[in-house]
């Protein structure tokens, strides 16, 4: 996995899961509330999300977006 780099929101990490078998990279985004103090990152709870398993999904692009602006808004 690739080193995270921090994205211009706070809440999210993003970094590189893995690469598909074309070569693609296949982006990670973790969104979560930075601090620690809340809870350790290693004792949090997750959720997996995932969009266009396969070519020609579009429609889970669209679901993976519209749940991550859900997410985000204030």
């Amino acid at each position: 996995m690739e080193i995270s780099r921090k994205s211009e929101n706070p809440f999210i990490t993003e970094s590189s899961l893995c690469n598909s078998l074309g070569g693609v990279k296949i982006p990670l985004l973790t969104i979560t509330d930075p601090d620690e103090s809340v809870a350790p990152m290693a004792k949090r709870k997750y959720i997996v999300c995932t969009g266009r398993a396969h070519p020609g999904e579009s429609n889970g692009s669209w679901m993976i977006q519209v749940m991550g602006e859900f997410l985000l808004k204030d």
